[in-house]
Protein backbone atom coordinates (compact mmCIF):
# COMPACT_ATOMS: atom_id res chain seq x y z
CA UNK A 1 0.00 0.00 0.00
CA UNK A 2 1.55 3.15 -1.35
CA UNK A 3 1.26 6.41 1.22
CA UNK A 4 0.30 9.82 -0.12
CA UNK A 5 1.94 12.82 1.99
CA UNK A 6 4.67 13.78 3.87
CA UNK A 7 6.05 12.18 7.29
CA UNK A 8 6.34 14.57 10.42
CA UNK A 9 9.76 14.17 10.19
CA UNK A 10 10.31 15.41 6.68
CA UNK A 11 7.90 18.58 7.25
CA UNK A 12 10.10 19.40 10.04
CA UNK A 13 13.15 19.55 8.04
CA UNK A 14 11.48 21.48 5.18
CA UNK A 15 9.89 24.20 7.93
CA UNK A 16 13.78 24.24 9.29
CA UNK A 17 15.45 25.21 5.93
CA UNK A 18 12.70 27.66 5.29
CA UNK A 19 13.52 29.42 8.41
CA UNK A 20 16.73 29.04 8.58
CA UNK A 21 16.95 30.64 4.96
CA UNK A 22 14.32 33.15 6.21
CA UNK A 23 16.69 34.20 8.79
CA UNK A 24 20.15 34.32 7.08
CA UNK A 25 18.17 36.82 4.15
CA UNK A 26 17.01 39.25 7.00
CA UNK A 27 20.97 39.35 8.60
CA UNK A 28 22.22 39.60 4.81
CA UNK A 29 19.53 42.33 4.17
CA UNK A 30 20.75 44.36 7.60
CA UNK A 31 24.42 43.90 6.62
CA UNK A 32 23.58 45.52 3.32
CA UNK A 33 21.16 48.39 5.07
CA UNK A 34 23.81 49.09 7.26
CA UNK A 35 26.70 48.77 4.17
CA UNK A 36 24.45 51.59 2.41
CA UNK A 37 24.12 53.72 5.32
CA UNK A 38 28.01 54.01 6.48
CA UNK A 39 28.68 54.74 2.57
CA UNK A 40 26.23 57.82 3.05
CA UNK A 41 27.69 58.46 5.72
CA UNK A 42 31.32 58.78 4.46
CA UNK A 43 30.31 60.36 1.31
CA UNK A 44 28.38 62.83 3.72
CA UNK A 45 31.74 63.54 5.27
CA UNK A 46 33.55 64.04 2.34
CA UNK A 47 30.96 66.68 0.79
CA UNK A 48 31.28 68.65 4.04
CA UNK A 49 35.25 68.51 4.30
CA UNK A 50 35.59 69.98 0.67
CA UNK A 51 32.69 72.51 1.29
CA UNK A 52 34.62 73.74 4.50
CA UNK A 53 37.89 73.44 1.83
CA UNK A 54 36.24 75.62 -0.64
CA UNK A 55 34.98 78.05 2.25
CA UNK A 56 38.58 78.53 3.47
CA UNK A 57 39.81 78.59 0.14
CA UNK A 58 37.54 81.65 -0.78
CA UNK A 59 37.95 83.53 2.73
CA UNK A 60 41.59 82.37 3.07
CA UNK A 61 40.19 82.68 7.09
CA UNK A 62 40.93 80.86 10.27
CA UNK A 63 37.85 78.39 11.19
CA UNK A 64 35.17 80.24 13.15
CA UNK A 65 34.92 78.90 16.44
CA UNK A 66 31.79 77.18 17.00
CA UNK A 67 30.52 79.52 20.05
CA UNK A 68 29.72 82.43 16.72
CA UNK A 69 27.56 79.70 15.43
CA UNK A 70 25.01 79.60 18.35
CA UNK A 71 22.07 77.33 18.55
CA UNK A 72 23.56 73.82 19.70
CA UNK A 73 22.12 70.37 18.34
CA UNK A 74 19.00 69.85 19.43
CA UNK A 75 19.19 66.19 18.37
CA UNK A 76 22.07 65.84 20.60
CA UNK A 77 21.66 67.75 23.97
CA UNK A 78 24.38 66.42 25.92
CA UNK A 79 26.63 67.89 23.76
CA UNK A 80 27.45 72.11 23.20
CA UNK A 81 28.19 72.10 19.22
CA UNK A 82 25.94 74.15 17.06
CA UNK A 83 24.43 72.41 13.80
CA UNK A 84 25.98 72.76 10.62
CA UNK A 85 23.35 74.08 9.02
CA UNK A 86 24.02 77.26 11.10
CA UNK A 87 27.27 77.46 9.68
CA UNK A 88 29.05 79.57 7.52
CA UNK A 89 28.72 76.74 4.63
CA UNK A 90 25.24 78.25 4.30
CA UNK A 91 25.09 81.99 4.95
CA UNK A 92 27.72 84.02 6.15
CA UNK A 93 26.91 84.23 9.65
CA UNK A 94 30.35 85.07 10.54
CA UNK A 95 30.60 87.94 8.42
CA UNK A 96 34.09 86.42 7.02
CA UNK A 97 35.38 88.65 3.85
CA UNK A 98 35.15 86.56 0.79
CA UNK A 99 32.56 83.86 1.54
CA UNK A 100 31.27 83.20 -1.69
CA UNK A 101 28.46 80.33 -0.55
CA UNK A 102 26.46 78.70 -0.17
CA UNK A 103 29.04 75.44 -0.44
CA UNK A 104 26.54 73.00 0.32
CA UNK A 105 23.14 72.72 -1.40
CA UNK A 106 21.82 71.93 1.64
CA UNK A 107 22.38 70.72 5.32
CA UNK A 108 22.87 66.88 4.96
CA UNK A 109 21.11 64.60 7.71
CA UNK A 110 22.16 61.31 8.35
CA UNK A 111 20.70 58.01 7.31
CA UNK A 112 18.54 58.24 10.68
CA UNK A 113 17.55 61.64 10.14
CA UNK A 114 20.17 63.58 12.39
CA UNK A 115 22.13 66.74 12.07
CA UNK A 116 25.79 66.96 11.90
CA UNK A 117 27.84 69.18 14.27
CA UNK A 118 30.40 71.39 13.90
CA UNK A 119 33.41 71.43 16.46
CA UNK A 120 35.59 74.29 16.87
CA UNK A 121 36.46 74.84 20.45
CA UNK A 122 40.21 76.18 19.83
CA UNK A 123 41.94 73.28 20.64
CA UNK A 124 44.62 71.45 18.57
CA UNK A 125 44.59 67.79 17.70
CA UNK A 126 47.00 65.38 18.84
CA UNK A 127 47.17 61.74 19.06
CA UNK A 128 45.93 62.27 23.07
CA UNK A 129 42.63 64.70 22.08
CA UNK A 130 41.23 62.81 19.22
CA UNK A 131 38.09 65.28 19.18
CA UNK A 132 40.95 68.70 18.49
CA UNK A 133 41.10 71.04 16.07
CA UNK A 134 37.95 71.48 13.56
CA UNK A 135 35.47 68.81 13.05
CA UNK A 136 32.33 67.64 11.77
CA UNK A 137 30.23 65.01 13.96
CA UNK A 138 27.43 62.86 14.82
CA UNK A 139 26.87 62.85 18.42
CA UNK A 140 24.30 60.60 20.52
CA UNK A 141 23.24 60.39 24.26
CA UNK A 142 22.00 57.51 24.89
CA UNK A 143 22.60 54.05 24.37
CA UNK A 144 19.81 53.08 21.98
CA UNK A 145 21.09 55.61 19.84
CA UNK A 146 24.89 54.74 20.36
CA UNK A 147 24.57 51.22 19.12
CA UNK A 148 22.89 52.27 16.29
CA UNK A 149 25.42 54.40 15.32
CA UNK A 150 28.47 52.26 16.48
CA UNK A 151 27.20 49.43 14.49
CA UNK A 152 28.61 51.86 11.40
CA UNK A 153 31.33 52.88 12.27
CA UNK A 154 33.72 50.25 11.62
CA UNK A 155 32.37 50.58 7.86
CA UNK A 156 32.65 53.94 7.51
CA UNK A 157 36.45 53.89 8.97
CA UNK A 158 36.86 50.66 5.82
CA UNK A 159 35.43 53.42 3.56
CA UNK A 160 37.21 56.51 5.05
CA UNK A 161 40.13 55.39 6.32
CA UNK A 162 40.99 52.03 5.53
CA UNK A 163 39.78 50.46 8.73
CA UNK A 164 43.04 51.88 10.73
CA UNK A 165 40.56 51.85 13.84
CA UNK A 166 38.74 54.74 16.13
CA UNK A 167 41.64 56.57 17.04
CA UNK A 168 43.43 57.04 13.80
CA UNK A 169 42.74 58.83 10.20
CA UNK A 170 40.64 61.20 9.55
CA UNK A 171 37.35 59.17 10.64
CA UNK A 172 37.58 58.47 14.84
CA UNK A 173 35.08 57.56 16.89
CA UNK A 174 33.98 57.14 20.75
CA UNK A 175 33.14 53.52 21.78
CA UNK A 176 30.72 54.55 24.19
CA UNK A 177 27.41 53.84 23.46
CA UNK A 178 25.51 55.82 26.36
CA UNK A 179 27.16 59.30 25.02
CA UNK A 180 29.51 59.76 22.76
CA UNK A 181 30.35 60.82 18.55
CA UNK A 182 31.76 59.91 15.57
CA UNK A 183 33.31 62.26 12.98
CA UNK A 184 35.77 63.55 10.86
CA UNK A 185 38.76 66.26 10.98
CA UNK A 186 38.80 69.10 8.55
CA UNK A 187 41.41 71.04 10.22
CA UNK A 188 43.74 70.14 12.82
CA UNK A 189 43.80 73.74 14.08
CA UNK A 190 41.42 76.68 13.26
CA UNK A 191 44.54 78.18 11.95
CA UNK A 192 45.37 75.81 9.67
Amino acid sequence: MKKNGFTLIELLVVISIIGFMAVFAMVSLKSARDKTRAARMAADFSAMRNAWALWQSDTGSAFVYENTYGNTNSEATCHDEPVLSDTDLFTNVSGTNGWKGPYLGSAPRDPFGRQYSYDNDNDIWTFSNKWGGVNIQVQWCNSTEGNRYLQLAPEIDRIYDSGDGPDSGRFRWDNAASQGGYGIIVARSSTQ
